[in-house]
């Protein structure tokens, strides 16, 4: 039977290991589109909302502009809380594990109220790569690559031939550097977000400069 799409499950993509291709069918697939593609506007006032309400006054709008990413950064690192996982998942999670990412699995995970954020953070992502550059038309689709591609079953958006923006894999691990912040004090970076900006949309700038 056909699943129902709302944003709770979109929060379950949010798991750096999901590929939305293998859990979900075409047809739903096809219904996540539709529904993210409806529901854009919404969702990108809901997490303008969400950040104020998280810091517990208005301290942040959705502007678009690069520099919008390095001020939201500032405000989230010590808003994302997390929640401590217990020894058995843990375990279980690490037992799961590729060998090669053991290392990257931690105690400590995001709440489903931070992934339905994470998920809302990362359309305010992709909507900055494409406002930044109007003049290319850029604009959200559904990844439909073979399912053993990383970004299958994953809304992107194609900068340029071959290089595509799949900013929900950028949003996540953005936030989850909030978490690691938070349990094992590594350093904040306020300038992950903007830097993937910087690198992404490269391609653009140089062709404006050669077109100049």
């Amino acid at each position: 039977m056909t699943q129902k799409i709302d944003i709770n499950i979109a929060a379950n993509l949010i798991k750096e290991d999901t590929n939305p291709a293998y859990m979900y069918t075409k047809k739903e697939l096809k219904m996540f589109y539709e529904w993210f593609m409806e529901n854009r506007e919404e969702h990108l006032k809901m997490f303008e909302e969400k950040v104020n309400e998280m810091a517990g006054h208005k301290v942040w709008e959705n502007t678009y502009t690069p520099e919008s990413l390095i001020r939201l950064a500032e405000i989230l690192y010590p808003l994302i809380n997390g929640v401590t996982i217990s020894e058995e998942e843990y375990q279980e999670r690490l037992n799961n594990a590729n060998p090669i990412v053991r290392k990257y699995i931690y105690n400590f995970d995001l709440t489903h109220e931070e992934k339905i954020f994470t998920f809302l953070g990362s359309i305010y992502l992709g909507e900055v790569i494409i406002k930044s550059y109007p003049q290319y038309n850029l604009h959200w689709e559904l990844c439909t690559l073979p399912k053993n591609y990383i970004f299958s079953g994953h809304m992107v958006i194609n900068i340029v031939k071959y290089l595509d923006s799949c900013p929900i894999l950028i949003f996540y691990p953005f936030i989850h550097g909030c978490l690691r912040h938070r349990f094992r004090n590594e350093p904040q970076d306020n300038k992950y977000l903007y830097t993937y900006f910087s690198k992404v949309t490269r391609a653009l700038r140089t062709d404006e400069q050669k077109k100049d």
